[in-house]
């Protein structure tokens, strides 16, 4: 599939949307399958989490990307990356997931004493979950669709910047599709507090030129979620929760604006030269 059908499509916006096509169709056809017969129950979490479709989606477009010209993702952080910023970035990437995860306040004045750390009754699915979430979604928004854009930009003044915005916004869009289980207010929520994520995603995968970390922060980040409630789908905010939302939502965008300008530019900008991008 690969090979015969993907890897002809020429045009920029054509390739992300098949790859959107082929992410939606291989992480949701297992919840189509009824399973008549006894298999081994490992086998049954595998599928209904979308794990294995992950899998599958990673290779089709691992392929796929080869062929459009792209090169494989680094998995060891560039060697232009500062350590004291990569220790920025390992902190607040703990700081975020232990405000998503284990955070139980309701106002203002519990922010930073409320807090809830014990486990849901059933979390094997839901941390399957999360860490399909992690290399799937960021192989298709970290590896193959920022990578698409930051081609599309590459004669454009501020390529970086339009990059990881753009990458931010369709990885915002991507959530809509969580109406399906979820309220409006819910998915509205969960739209814009992973569009601002998405431009973190963007920004920390494009400094450290390793993708093993995108992928460890957005699974750390969901599976912090999912031992605590026990799912990854979101109840109706409140309005403290919005309020959060928008609060974290600013703290995201400085963050990411703070790793693709200054110095930090430089250092992307060498990683996009080694990867002729």
């Amino acid at each position: 599939m690969a090979k015969l059908a993907l890897s002809k499509i020429k045009s920029t916006w054509g390739r992300i949307f098949i790859a959107f096509i082929m992410f939606s169709l291989l992480l949701s056809a297992p919840d189509t399958f009824t399973y008549t017969k006894k298999i081994a129950d490992w086998l049954i979490i595998l599928n209904t989490s979308g794990f294995s479709g992950g899998i599958i989606f990673v290779i089709i477009m691992l392929i796929a990307m080869h062929d459009w010209g792209f090169q494989l993702p680094n998995w060891r952080i560039s060697k232009r990356a500062s350590k004291a910023i990569i220790g920025i970035i390992l902190l607040f990437i703990i700081v975020k997931c232990l405000f998503n995860g284990f955070n139980a306040s309701e106002s203002w004045t519990s922010i930073l004493t409320s807090w809830n750390f014990h486990l849901a009754k059933s979390i094997t699915i839901p941390i399957f979950d999360s860490i399909k979430a992690g290399f799937a979604e960021e192989w298709l928004m970290r590896f193959c669709v920022l990578n698409l854009l930051l081609r599309y930009f590459k004669n454009y003044h501020n390529q970086i910047l339009w990059s990881v915005l753009s990458d931010g916004l369709i990885f915002g869009l991507l959530h809509s599709t969580n109406l399906v289980a979820q309220s409006a207010s819910a998915t509205l929520q969960q739209m814009l507090g992973a569009c601002c994520a998405g431009f973190v995603f963007a920004a920390i995968y494009l400094y450290s030129d390793s993708i093993l970390i995108s992928m460890g922060y957005h699974a750390l980040y969901d599976t912090a979620m999912a031992i605590t409630a026990g799912s990854l789908t979101m109840t109706s905010p409140s309005a403290f929760d919005w309020q959060e939302t928008i609060l974290l939502a600013f703290i995201d965008i400085i963050f990411a604006y703070f790793l693709i300008s200054g110095s930090r530019k430089d250092t992307i900008e060498y990683n996009l030269r080694c990867r002729k991008l």
